[in-house]
C-alpha cells in the first residue's frame, strides 16, 4: 500500500460529512493523519492548535464568516506558519483566479477525482520542498 503521505497532517473542512469522510478515507490510505471540521470557525481553532501541513476546505459553508475564503484569510492573517491550502467548491462566489490571487495554493471544483486531488497535493508538496531546500 502506498504511504506517500505518511507523517503529514491534513485538516479537511466541509459542512458535508460524506465529503469529509470520502477525502479522509483516500488520504488515510496513503498514511496521512487527519483532522476534520464542519465550518471555517471550528477549522480556525483546530488549525491553530493542530498546525496541519495541508488544509482542504470547501468554499461554501453555512454561517457568518464560516466559509472557506474567510477561513483562509484568517489563517493567512493569524498563523505564523503557511500550510498548503486547497479550496474545493461545487459553486461559489469566488473564481479560481481570484482565489489564487489571494494566496490559496490551489482551487478545485467538485466533483473532482481523487487522483487529481492526490496529484495536486504531491505537486504542491514538491514545490514546498524545493523552496525549503
Amino acid at each position: 500500500m502506498n504511504k506517500s503521505l505518511a507523517g503529514l497532517l491534513f485538516l479537511i473542512v466541509d459542512d458535508e460529512m460524506a465529503i469529509r469522510e470520502a477525502i479522509g478515507f483516500h488520504l488515510a490510505k496513503q498514511g496521512a493523519q487527519l483532522l476534520e471540521a464542519e465550518n471555517g470557525i471550528d477549522a480556525l481553532r483546530i488549525a491553530s492548535e493542530g498546525k496541519p501541513d495541508v488544509i482542504i476546505s470547501d468554499v461554501h459553508m453555512p454561517g457568518e464568516n464560516a466559509d472557506g475564503v474567510s477561513f483562509f484569510l484568517k489563517v493567512k492573517e493569524l498563523t505564523p506558519y503557511r500550510p498548503i491550502f486547497i479550496l474545493i467548491t461545487g459553486f461559489a462566489k469566488i473564481q479560481r483566479e481570484e482565489a489564487l490571487r489571494l494566496g490559496v495554493s490551489e482551487f478545485l471544483e467538485k466533483p473532482f477525482k481523487f487522483d487529481v486531488l492526490e496529484k495536486t497535493i504531491k505537486r504542491l508538496l514538491g514545490k514546498r520542498l524545493e523552496v525549503q531546500a
